[in-house]
C-alpha cells in the first residue's frame, strides 16, 4: 500500500507503483490525506490502483472552511470553478480513446494508446547519442515521462555482440520498469528478402528487442510481407511487433513530401497489412484516425530554423493541433540538454494538453 499526502494528478503514486512492480512487488492500493479532485482517480484506476481512499476531499474541505468563516462564498465558488476548469483526467477523454481503439486492428496500436493514457504522455524520446551508456542514463531519467523510445541502433557506439546484448537487455528492462515501447528507426527500404535479413541477422537482431520498426515503402508491399514473415519465424505471430511506415520526413526537400500521391500510396499499401502496421511517420494529417501518426522534428521553440543539415522544426502545439500528430518525436531537444528530465516534463505536459484537446475535438 502506498501512502500519500496530497494528490492532484496521482502521478507520484503511479511512478512509485511502476517502480515497485518493476521489482516484483504487487501494489494496487493507496491512502491519501487530501484529494484535490482534479481527476487523479481516473489516472490511478487506469494504472492498476484499484483502491484509493482519501481522508478528505477538496470539496469537503471548502465546505468546512466556509462554515467556519475562514473563506468567503466567493472564495469557495472561485476555487470550485478553478478545479472544474482544470481537470487533468476525465471520462470524456477515456471514452474517446476507447472508441478510437475500436478501429485499431494492430495490437500494438491499442497497447501504445493505453500507455499514453496511463502515463498522460504522447512523447517519444529519440536517443540521438553516440554513447550507449549515456543513452541508457537519459532513458532512465525520462522513462516515467515518455510513451516510447526511438533508437538508431547502429549509431550508439556499440562494439561487439556482448555490448549490443547488454544495451538491448538494459533498454528492455527500462521499458518494462517505466512502461514504454521501443521503436528502432531503421527506415528499412530494400527488397523483401534483404529486409528480412536486416531485421533478424546478427549483430543487432532487431526483432528480438524492438516493438516497432520504421520502413520506407519505396520498394513496394513486399517489404511488409518480409516483416510479417520475419516476425512469424521469430515466433512473434501474435502480432506483438509492428511497422511504422515513412510517409513524410522532417528534412527540407525530402522527396516523399514533394512527390504527388506518394503519401496516399503509402497509406494504401498499409490497408492490406492493417494487423502489422501501427501508423505513419508524417508531417501532415493522415486521412483516417485508423492509424497512429508519429511526427518528428518537434521543439519547444517551434519553427526556429534547422540544424544546418536539412532538419526542420515545428512546435509541440503545431505538430499536434495543426498537423495531426498523436506521438511527438523529440531527440536533441531533450538529450542535448543539461537537465533532460526537466525538459522532457515540459514536452510531456504541453504535448499531452494538446493531444487531449485534439482527441476531444475529433
Amino acid at each position: 500500500m502506498i501512502i500519500e499526502d496530497v494528490i492532484t494528478s496521482g502521478s507520484s503514486i503511479v511512478e512509485t507503483a511502476q517502480s515497485l512492480r518493476g521489482h516484483g512487488i504487487f501494489v494496487d492500493k493507496a491512502i491519501v490525506i487530501l484529494d484535490r479532485e482534479q481527476g487523479a482517480q481516473v489516472n490511478l484506476k487506469s494504472n492498476g490502483m484499484t483502491q484509493v481512499k482519501s481522508l478528505i476531499s477538496m470539496n469537503t474541505m471548502l465546505s468546512v472552511l466556509l462554515e467556519e468563516g475562514l473563506i468567503s462564498a466567493d472564495d469557495k465558488a472561485n476555487t470550485e470553478k478553478f478545479l472544474q476548469e482544470n481537470q487533468l483526467f476525465d471520462q470524456e477523454l477515456e471514452n474517446a480513446l476507447e472508441k478510437r481503439k475500436q478501429y485499431f486492428p494492430c495490437k500494438l496500436q491499442s497497447k501504445l494508446l493505453s500507455i499514453m493514457a496511463k502515463k498522460r504522455s504522447n512523447l517519444c524520446l529519440s536517443v540521438d547519442l553516440d554513447d550507449w551508456r549515456k543513452a541508457l542514463e537519459v532513458v532512465e531519467s525520462v522513462g516515467p515521462k515518455i510513451c516510447m523510445v526511438k533508437t538508431h541502433i547502429d549509431t550508439l557506439g556499440l562494439k561487439g555482440h556482448r555490448i549490443i546484448s547488454e544495451f538491448t537487455e538494459k533498454l528492455q528492462s527500462l521499458a518494462r520498469t517505466h512502461d514504454f515501447l521501443i521503436m528502432e528507426d531503421g527506415k528499412y527500404g530494400d527488397i523483401g528478402s534483404t529486409t528480412k535479413k536486416q531485421l533478424t541477422s546478427p549483430p543487432f537482431n532487431v526483432l528480438n528487442w524492438a516493438d516497432m520498426v520504421t520502413m520506407h515503402g519505396i520498394s513496394g508491399p513486399g517489404i511488409l510481407e518480409a516483416f510479417e514473415s520475419a516476425a512469424i519465424d521469430r515466433k512473434h505471430e501474435d502480432n506483438n511487433k509492428a511497422v511504422v511506415l515513412i510517409a513524410e520526413m522532417s528534412s527540407e526537400g525530402n522527396l516523399p513530401s514533394k512527390l504527388a500521391g506518394y503519401k496516399e500510396a503509402i497509406e494504401e499499401m498499409a490497408v492490406g497489412k492493417r494487423s502489422i502496421v501501427a501508423g505513419f511517420v508524417t508531417q501532415t494529417r493522415v486521412k483516417s484516425c485508423d492509424w497512429l501518426q508519429f511526427t518528428p522534428g518537434v521543439k519547444l521553440t517551434g519553427g526556429a530554423g534547422g540544424d544546418g543539415l536539412g532538419q526542420q522544426y515545428t512546435s509541440v502545439e503545431e505538430a499536434i493541433l495543426d498537423r495531426g500528430a498523436d506521438v511527438i518525436i523529440v531527440g536533441r531537444g531533450i538529450v542535448g540538454q543539461e537537465k533532460p528530465g526537466e525538459v522532457a516534463e515540459e514536452y510531456r505536459d504541453r504535448g499531452w494538453k494538446a493531444f487531449v484537446k485534439k482527441s476531444l475535438e475529433q
